[in-house]
């Protein structure tokens, strides 16, 4: 059972205040790819209304992967207010309409349970793209350099340092020789 699941009778005519700190491998440990999340705040109240039952309140976070650029160790926060209804009514399928996302159901114990919810915003608000800033100008594609950090020469060598043949991925297949006695064309 849940740490996050709540039974009905716990929440009275005042509601219920929820304020955690919930690492995210708790959330769904069976997962091998999570969110570049450690930890997520939930800060809320679960209240009941005409026998459903609704949470308000806010999700924040911070994820922390390597800028798409230039693979510097980079932080965006999660900070979103959001509303979840958990209902024992699902809304008919031959309607036409979409069901609604924030739409959970109440378990079968009479309890809602947080869980999916939390793990629902967390994965859809993980940005797609992480940048250390707007202007990063990443690495240099012929030697590596950080280019955020110093000015590499690459751009002035003259065939000195780099050919144009030992650049991009040639570079990376010279790393694996065996692999060149294994790539033939196809007759």
């Amino acid at each position: 059972m849940s740490d996050f699941r709540y039974p009905l009778v716990s929440i009275d005519d005042a509601g219920l205040e929820i304020a955690a700190k919930i690492p995210v491998s708790v959330l769904h440990p069976e997962v091998s790819i999570r969110p570049p999340m450690r930890e997520v705040l939930l800060d809320g109240r679960l209240d009941k209304v005409n026998g459903d039952v609704f949470f308000r309140g806010r999700i924040s976070g911070t994820y922390v992967r390597p800028c798409d650029r230039c693979l510097t160790e980079t932080c965006e926060r999660l900070d979103i207010q959001v509303t979840w209804i958990f209902s024992n009514t699902c809304p008919e399928q031959d309607t036409g309409e979409e069901p609604d996302d924030r739409l959970y159901p109440i378990e079968g114990d009479d309890s809602v349970d947080l869980v999916q919810p939390i793990w629902d915003e967390i994965a859809l608000g993980e940005p797609r793209r992480m940048l250390c800033s707007p202007d990063c100008r990443g690495l240099c594609p012929r030697c590596g350099e950080n280019l955020n950090l110093v000015n590499c020469n690459c751009d002035q060598k003259t065939n000195g340092g780099h050919s144009d043949l030992e650049t991009g991925l040639k570079q990376l297949a010279a790393l694996y020789p065996e692999l060149k006695n294994r790539m033939k064309p196809e007759e």
